[in-house]
């Protein structure tokens, strides 16, 4: 529906390796020398995969909140213009938040 909602999948760097590993320690057999040392690159790749930092994106609670100011806006606005009264319509908008 928006396009600015819906998140692009981008593909885990992390994930080839990972798995690269893993086939590699069932080829070779679990019960091998390196299977410690190989089991160490694993947890160490997990940790840094777990560590990058997730995409942002504009949350529906925003866009909730900016399509309620509008609208009140827009309701306020067209009062005021059918009905002659002083404009107060901005001073009802919310203040961003830094």
């Amino acid at each position: 529906m928006f396009g600015f909602l819906e998140r692009e999948e981008k593909p885990d760097p992390f994930e080839p390796v990972i798995a690269g590993f893993l086939n590699e320690m069932k080829e070779m057999g679990f019960s091998t020398e390196d299977s410690p040392v190989m089991a160490d690159v694993i947890k160490t790749l997990a940790e840094a995969r777990a560590m990058q930092p997730r995409p942002s994106g504009v949350s529906a609670d925003t866009i909730a909140i900016i399509a309620a100011n509008l609208a009140g806006l827009i309701i306020i606005l067209g009062f005021e213009r059918a009905n002659v009264i002083t404009s107060k319509a901005f001073g009802m908008i919310l203040r961003p938040r830094i």
